[in-house]
């Protein structure tokens, strides 16, 4: 009689597991992804921040070296970009990522103020 109950007791509790999982998923937009690129400027000059740059986005960060950048599976929702360059002031923002869409971001940096030596 033990076993006759246990069996519908099981598919019923592994059922009911996997409806939560796929709500779940569905609710966090788990597996969704974008993208995010853009350029990085210097203000004043519009020239392109050559350099070691740090972009931070989605729990990934990458190196750009040329001013331009992109950041491939970046979870879908509104995400917060930091980009770190020697000498220049971080930069901190609020980006919305779209599934299956490139999100374009480009921005101007302002360079660091630095005290003169006496």
């Amino acid at each position: 009689m033990k076993k006759s109950l246990l069996r519908p007791l099981l598919k019923s509790f592994f059922l009911v597991l996997a409806v939560i999982l796929v709500f779940a998923q569905v609710l966090t937009g788990c597996g969704k992804k974008g993208q995010l690129s853009g350029h990085i400027y210097e203000s004043g000059t519009d020239a392109p921040i050559i350099g070691k740059v740090i972009v931070t986005i989605g729990g990934q960060s990458i190196t750009v070296n040329n001013g331009e950048y992109s950041v491939k599976d970046v979870p879908v929702g509104t995400q917060t970009l930091k980009v770190q360059a020697e000498g220049y002031k971080v930069y901190t923002a609020s980006v919305k990522i779209d599934d299956g869409q490139t999100t374009k971001d480009s921005f101007q940096r302002q360079r660091r103020k630095t005290r003169a030596l006496s």
